[in-house]
This record gives structure tokens, C-alpha cells and sequence, in this order.
């Protein structure tokens, strides 16, 4: 698979088609096969509201979270 450039252009009026739901699992896919990609890492001093999945490195106690949705762990 190859990185196709994603459409960056939406309207309110844009729907999703299944061709570019199909794009964007392709993209995700060929990000997923680069092992030299770097990892990044938002830094913060203090918690950042939850979303599923999201990642942030606590400056102040020196620990990476990742939030459950609910709960940092």
C-alpha cells in the first residue's frame, strides 16, 4: 500500500463515500508499515480533557498517559 494525500478541502455539504473511507484505511495502513516514522508525543504540565486513545507526556511527573476514554493509564 502507498500514502495517498488526504483531501484537506471539506465543505459542510461534503459527504464521506466509501472510496475515501477506503483512502483513509489505506493511509492508516501504510503509516502503521513505516517503522522509521517517529513517534510523537503532545507535552503537557497538567491533564488534558479524555479522548479515547489520545497519548500526552506529563512534563511535571515525567510519565506517558494514554486515556481510556475515562480514565488516564
Amino acid at each position: 500500500m502507498s500514502w495517498e494525500t488526504p483531501k484537506t478541502d471539506w465543505a459542510g455539504n461534503d459527504a464521506v463515500s466509501d472510496d475515501t473511507l477506503n483512502k483513509i484505511e489505506e493511509n492508516i495502513s501504510a503509516v502503521r508499515e513505516q517503522s522509521s516514522l517517529a513517534l510523537l508525543f503532545e507535552v503537557r504540565a497538567s491533564f488534558p480533557t479524555h479522548a479515547a486513545g489520545r497519548t500526552f507526556y506529563h512534563s511535571v511527573n515525567h510519565r506517558i498517559y494514554t486515556s481510556t476514554g475515562v480514565a488516564w493509564v
